[in-house]
């Protein structure tokens, strides 16, 4: 018996519980998480952090809500491989829906932001409605959050292509590459368990790192956009050896929403 059993959650993953510590049932899909908190951590530090010589912050306030999402994302995830307990599984679940949103948000046009804000709270709210109500089953959420990610590719990859800047950054390529290698590692250890478990190789803990990443990537393009769109000078920068969008030297202040 661990520390948090018995086991809440309505899925329970291919990694033995409890093989490494007492109080954290899956260590390696809980541990994984930490790459993808220290990036959100290290970008909105940078991100907000104030330029004195040009008397701007190095990244506008959507982008830190957009960390700020993602870290509430991947610290749910802490908590949810962590305990295996339904609570820790709706502050993982939750989240993935409402950070999507907010990138769907970020990607929308000036004009068009007051009707998609109305539509995404509306989706914000009854989304985690059927999840709740259709406990323990995965589909509500792997149905609602594999069409918000599969709109959001759609309306990224032509965005994109309508901007030739946006396309030659690379960004969206090099994120939907991270991204999509996570999401194949996360199929995959559904159907190949038995396999892999004896090895230590958790594909799941995988998705994490790679995807974390991708997000992190997919953020930055959604910031290059939000710049692109409102006139305002940038530069790509590393962040850890990860590129990083920020305000450029000629731009008087970055605006705010």
């Amino acid at each position: 018996m661990g520390y948090w059993d018995p086991v809440t959650a309505g899925v329970d993953w291919c990694e033995p519980n409890y093989q490494y510590s007492h109080h954290i049932a899956e260590w390696y899909n809980t541990i994984s998480n930490l790459p993808a908190l220290f990036l959100c951590l290290a970008g909105a530090y940078r991100g907000l952090k104030v330029v004195h010589d040009h008397g701007h912050s190095t990244q506008p306030v959507a982008v830190a809500i957009g960390y700020f999402g993602i870290f509430i994302v991947y610290a749910g995830s802490f908590a949810f491989h962590a305990t295996l307990t339904y609570w820790g599984q709706i502050l993982d679940e939750f989240p993935m829906i409402w950070a999507t949103l907010w990138l769907h948000y970020m990607l929308t046009g000036e004009d068009s932001k007051p009707a998609a804000a109305r539509v995404g709270a509306l989706i914000a709210v009854l989304v985690p409605t059927l999840m709740v109500l259709t406990h323990p089953s995965p589909m509500p959420l792997r149905f609602a959050y594999a069409s918000l990610v599969f709109s959001l590719t759609v309306r990224s990859f032509y965005l994109a292509w309508s901007q030739h800047l946006l396309w030659n950054s690379k960004l969206l390529q090099t994120g939907l590459l991270f991204y999509g290698t996570g999401v194949i590692l996360w199929l995959s250890e559904e159907q190949v368990c038995h396999l892999v478990q004896p090895y230590f190789f958790h594909l799941h803990a995988w998705w994490h790192v790679f995807t974390g990443i991708g997000t992190f990537l997919w953020l930055q393009f959604a910031c290059l956009r939000l710049l692109t769109d409102r006139g305002v000078p940038h530069d790509i920068e590393s962040l850890t050896g990860v590129p990083f969008v920020v305000v450029g030297k000629g731009a008087k202040r970055a605006k705010r929403l």
